[in-house]
């Protein structure tokens, strides 16, 4: 196989840099962080902080299992940096933006002629979804960015058999990838790895000794907070951690099960217009460049790895298939390289494609600031939504300015001018005009529109929690939901209040009942759900020591309106907040 390599000018790297750094670090703290995603993993960042404990991850200074502490970490440091605050949070993954970025440019520069690295940075960039990805606080560029790493060094090792540099440095990312999200990485990997090894059997596939090097810097990397956390809370921490990875393949966690073509649709619609330029590789010409197939290969089998894979998974969230982005918009890049060329041209079905979702796309982006300055159009859809949450949240009252259609005005305009062009036999024109205009354009929306639509989807309760950071208050959500740890509470762990001597007698019962002690005063996952059943009554019923406040969806309210002692103090956007008042001040110990 043919090894010879590019070079790479380290001034475009930094002009790729010094972009991406324009586009992602300052957008990161536009809105309050979202639940429940965005939040939860800040929330352990700022426990962290406050309790000094960065070996063990916690939620309300509990337990907290479902992912491993790499990011967090990332995340405890930046708020080191930046302050506890939503900048800080999402800071990490600028930085992700511009290190992945960057690396597509690298790598498509130095493996393939012509501008194949430029143009797979743009098609990564003008993707709707994979850009405005750097701007949150979500865990998923920093795995995506270590299994795309990890499986592309093992690809090197079948270039440089003769080195096993690359191998150490594949199983090195993928551990890192483990330490960031968890097992998931080494079975993605593990799939990627195998299917081409046996695509290419018996030539030109891994040697031995690079496989034994990659599981051992795998094993090692993520071992190193494995382990310790196994030998300081034994093995209930792990059966935790691994029975919640099962369950998030086998069951409907929360209520985001869909239809199994679910991510095909987000990715389709999600990554125009790269979608549809990448299509153009199924009608490319066989190349006579041996390398340049095997890499196809390899971003054709990690595409379809992650796209079954987690098409399989019961549980579906969009941004689960978001480490597709990396090889799709690779396709991308590698046809706008043709389609600059004229070696390869659109077929009608992608011209329509491209039409349908342009327009889709444009009217849901004008759509927001519509909504918020035509009031008989808000009062039509509202008319129509069968969702009562849903019309709460439109019923909010935010202030939106006519500048606030420019951005999606002027995508509009450049759609149909791109579009024009393309029906002109101007494919490649047309393709970089839309990509671009996204490029641009979609920093500004995210600036100037997102906030106030954020205002209409949770702002007022936020709000409502950022007024009680510094009273010493009980909040209980009806629902799942991270947003007060976060912003409600800005103390450490209270273990002077009433609710932890009952919390302790209701596990001492507990430990009594099920003959199965429970470790450290923790309750494990099926415990953890009727402790909150028995939280919610003593909050309610039981003899408090500090104010109650029960936070539930207003279409949901009806038992706790029932309830006298209860006082409705907030109904804004969907939501209800009933306070109950401390009578007396309890104190643990006296009648």
């Amino acid at each position: 196989m043919n090894s010879k390599t590019n070079d790479v000018n380290p001034l475009h790297v930094l002009m790729i840099a010094a972009l991406c750094s324009v586009l992602f670090i300052p957008l990161g703290g536009q809105t309050p962080l979202f639940d429940w995603d965005e939040i939860n993993f800040a929330t352990s960042a700022k426990e962290m902080l406050l309790s000094g404990q960065y070996s063990r991850i916690t939620i309300g200074y509990e337990p907290f299992w479902e992912k491993p502490p790499l990011f967090i970490w990332m995340q405890a440091l930046s708020m080191k940096l930046f302050g506890i605050n939503e900048y800080a949070a999402r800071f990490p993954n600028a930085i992700a933006g511009i290190l992945t970025i960057c690396t597509l440019f690298v790598l498509g520069t130095r493996y393939f002629r012509g501008r194949v690295g430029w143009f797979w940075s743009l098609s990564y960039l003008g993707a709707i979804f994979p850009a405005f990805y750097f701007n949150t606080g979500l865990i998923d560029p920093f795995f995506n960015y270590f299994i795309f790493m990890g499986i592309f060094q093992m690809f090197l090792t079948t270039l440089h058999p003769q080195t096993s540099v690359n191998a150490i440095w594949a199983g090195i990312c993928i551990g890192l990838a483990v330490l960031t999200k968890g097992p998931v990485a080494i079975l993605v990997s593990g799939i990627v790895i195998l299917a081409y090894a046996l695509s290419f059997f018996p030539f030109r596939t891994f040697r031995l000794k690079h496989l034994f090097l990659f599981i051992l810097c795998t094993t090692l990397v993520s071992s190193l907070w494995f382990i310790p956390e196994m030998i300081r809370n034994g093995m209930w921490f792990l059966r935790e951690f691994l029975q919640y990875q099962i369950q998030l393949a086998s069951e409907n966690v929360a209520g985001h099960q869909q239809p199994f073509y679910y991510h095909f649709v987000v990715l389709l619609i999600g990554c125009f217009p790269a979608s549809i330029i990448a299509l153009s590789i199924f009608h490319r010409k066989p190349g006579t460049e041996v390398r340049d197939k095997a890499i196809i290969k390899l971003m054709g089998i990690l595409f379809l790895t992650v796209l079954v894979l987690f098409s399989m998974v019961k549980t579906k969230i969009v941004h689960y298939s978001s480490l597709c982005w990396i090889p799709l918009t690779f396709f991308s890049g590698f046809a706008l390289h043709a389609l600059q060329f004229q070696h390869i041209r659109f077929r009608s079905y992608q011209k329509v494609l491209f039409v349908l979702l342009g327009l889709l796309w444009s009217l849901t982006l004008l759509l927001l600031p519509l909504l918020g300055q035509y009031l008989p159009l808000k009062e039509w859809l509202i008319a129509r939504i069968q969702d009562p949450f849903a019309v709460e949240n439109l019923k909010v009252s935010v202030p939106w300015h006519f500048r606030d259609l420019l951005p999606p005005l002027l995508f509009l305009l450049l759609f149909v001018f791109a579009t024009i062009r393309l029906f002109q036999r101007k494919t490649f024109q047309s393709m970089c005009i839309t990509l671009w205009s996204l490029l641009l354009i979609m920093p500004v929306y995210t600036l100037w529109v997102v906030p106030k639509a954020e205002q209409h989807i949770q702002g007022k309760l936020i709000t409502f929690y950022k007024s009680l950071a510094h009273q010493p208050v009980y909040i209980k959500t009806a629902e799942k939901s991270y947003a007060p740890y976060f912003y409600a509470h800005h103390a450490g762990p209270d273990t002077s209040s009433l609710w932890q001597s009952e919390k302790q007698r209701w596990l001492d019962s507990m430990c009594h009942i099920e003959q199965e002690c429970i470790v450290n005063g923790h309750a494990n996952a099926s415990q953890r759900k009727a402790l909150n059943d028995f939280e919610l009554h003593w909050l309610l019923h039981g003899p408090i020591d500090k104010d109650v406040y029960v936070v539930c969806k207003k279409h949901k309210a009806a038992p706790f309106l029932e309830l006298q002692q209860l006082q409705l103090v907030f109904d804004e956007g969907g939501y209800q907040i009933f306070k109950r008042s401390a009578a007396t001040v309890w104190i643990p110990g006296e009648e």
